[in-house]
């Protein structure tokens, strides 16, 4: 059957002719061709549809093609115009790389040397009847992008009804001086919603009173028009300006109080803080931070380092200093009229009629008399601390313990009263005393009415020195 390249016929012999006998390769063949173009698809140029199977005949003849598939790859599957379909496991299928579900769909646009697929999921573990699309523009496949629901799925996707929830962003379109309006369906009063650009406040109005109820400037700054109504706690995080919350009484401009309209608790008047008809009561410890502040003739300082500082009446000069660094709990107590520790086991001074009596003057640790005191000590005595500069007497063996009670600069004195009193270093103390044949170290002896002053001057090594000491 010959045809050429655009599939037209031609016949395979000449013309026999008239009146001659017929030769069998002619005859024959034409036989054979009448054959042959029987069993060949016939080009559609022919007649035909240019193929021996319905796909292939469909896209011959410019028809859509249906029910294509399975669908197994929906990135190298060839698609044509028409319908498809894929079933669960087909690879990059709207509702995933590994789809889960039953979807059909149809394709289109191969006359634009592009395809557009569109698919919906029939049933599966994808979004029911979601519709997906994705396109194909020279060679390359979009991702597949879900569709706004159909009109029949409305309902489940805006808000429309009484009880409906919206999530997501709400974006609003200026329409004049409003983003967003809002009616009351029963009076018909309006209010408007509107930002003034970036940059501008965020502002809430009765559109119909004309008035802006609420106000948010840039800087966070809030202003309510008319009263405000809360119910609950208000939680203010940051600072609270005066031009912000305040309440100023008619009879005093300026002045600003806790309280209403006709009773003042705690008033400000830019200066200074007035409890007005009650009193203040401190439930804990009253600090006063800053500049000297005076009550009733005496003033408070801050205390510095531990010290509490008790000032003249006139705040000039300090009277009276009490406590430490290492001792904060030093107190006046007024029924016994003495400065105590917090525990009262030990008095600092003694006020009354002839002034104020200290027991000891404590310089550098050391208790400093006006009067030595005296201690009858008997045989063994061992030292302790109260004994630094006081007078030990008696008689018998008196140890000086050196672990510590008995600080670098303490002074003791001894006296033998009643017999002969020998002191002896005891814990690695080192007696030095000038004899008569030069310095000499080991324990003393003081004879009875003999005097003996010790002065520890370098760790457990003590100075010796007196009257009747051998």
């Amino acid at each position: 059957m010959p045809r050429d390249g655009s599939g037209i016929y031609s016949q395979p012999f000449p013309n026999v002719i008239e009146g001659t006998t017929i030769e069998s390769p002619v005859y024959n063949g034409f036989v054979s061709d009448v054959v042959i173009d029987l069993n060949t698809p016939r080009p559609v140029i022919a007649g035909g549809t240019g193929s021996d199977n319905l796909h292939d005949a469909m896209i011959a003849l410019g028809g859509e093609i249906g029910s294509q598939g399975p669908v197994t790859n929906y990135d190298d599957f060839p698609f044509v115009d028409g319908s498809f379909y894929s079933n669960p496991g087909a690879t990059n299928a709207p509702d995933g790389v590994t789809s889960g579900s039953y979807i059909a769909g149809i394709a289109y646009a191969k006359g634009l040397s592009a395809t557009v697929l569109e698919a919906r999921i029939i049933s599966g573990s994808g979004s029911i009847n979601a519709k997906y699309v994705r396109t194909k523009v020279s060679g390359s496949w979009s991702a597949w992008i879900e569709q706004a629901a159909a009109i029949v799925d409305l309902s489940s996707v805006y808000v429309n009804t009484t009880g409906d929830t919206m999530t997501g962003t709400l974006n609003g379109v200026t329409a004049g001086t409003y983003e967003f309006t809002l009616q009351d369906s029963g009076t018909g009063r309006k209010y408007g919603l509107a930002v003034a650009g970036v940059t501008g406040n965020f502002t809430f109005d009765d559109m119909t009173a004309g008035v802006s109820r609420f106000n948010i400037t840039p800087a966070g700054h809030y202003t309510i028009s008319g009263t405000a109504t809360i119910a609950g706690n208000t939680n203010v995080i940051g600072n609270v300006n005066a031009g912000d919350i305040y309440a100023v009484r008619t009879a005093n401009t300026g002045y600003y109080f806790y309280g209403s309209n006709t009773l003042q608790y705690i008033g400000f008047n830019g200066t200074a803080f007035d409890v007005i008809g009650g009193q203040l009561n401190v439930h804990s410890n009253l600090n006063v931070i800053g500049a000297t502040q005076y009550l009733n003739g005496i003033s408070f300082a801050t205390r510095a380092s531990g010290y509490t500082i008790v000032y003249n009446g006139d705040g000039t000069a300090g009277s009276l200093q009490m406590g430490g660094a290492g001792d904060q709990t030093n107190y006046y107590r007024n029924t016994s009229h003495q400065f105590q520790n917090k525990d009262g086991s030990v008095t600092y001074a003694s006020a009354g009629a002839a002034g104020i009596a200290t027991p000891a003057l404590v310089v550098g640790g050391i208790p400093v008399y006006g009067n030595m005191p005296v201690v009858n000590i008997t045989d063994g005595y061992n030292t302790v601390a109260t004994d630094n500069g006081k007078c030990l007497a008696g008689v018998g063996t008196a140890w000086i313990i050196n672990d510590g009670r008995h600080p670098v600069g303490t002074v003791l004195t001894f006296a033998g009263y009643g017999g002969v009193l020998t002191i002896s270093c005891y814990a690695s103390g080192v007696f030095h005393w000038i004899g008569p044949s030069g310095i000499l170290t080991g324990n003393r002896t003081i004879a009875d009415r003999g005097i003996c002053t010790i002065i520890r001057v370098l760790d457990g090594n003590w100075i010796v020195a007196g009257n009747g000491v051998t």
